[in-house]
């Protein structure tokens, strides 16, 4: 039964945190777009960062992006919590 627990716990940091990384991405992109200098780059950027997209975000974002592209992304929710690093997730 615990095995069954464990597997619905990582199924839903799954989906929050994809949610997260498809914000940041989503921030990340619109910003590269606009132009400027420094265009879609990102160091340590929180939840704030996301402006209207956070609200459907229960847990707490940090992520960095350069030219527009998530390069890494951690999030926490109570006790569990994902790291993607760009290719890979982590649970």
């Amino acid at each position: 039964m615990t095995g069954w627990i464990d597997k619905a716990n990582e199924k839903a940091i799954a989906a929050e945190a994809g949610t997260a990384l498809l914000a940041a991405q989503t921030v990340a992109s619109e910003d590269y777009g606009l132009g400027g200098t420094d265009a879609g780059d990102y160091t340590d950027a929180t939840k704030t960062d996301l402006g209207d997209l956070a609200d459907d975000i229960p847990g707490t974002v940090t992520f960095s992006a350069i030219d527009g592209v998530v390069t890494s992304l951690s999030y926490a929710n109570g006790d569990k919590d994902a790291s993607y690093d760009g290719t890979d997730w982590t649970y």
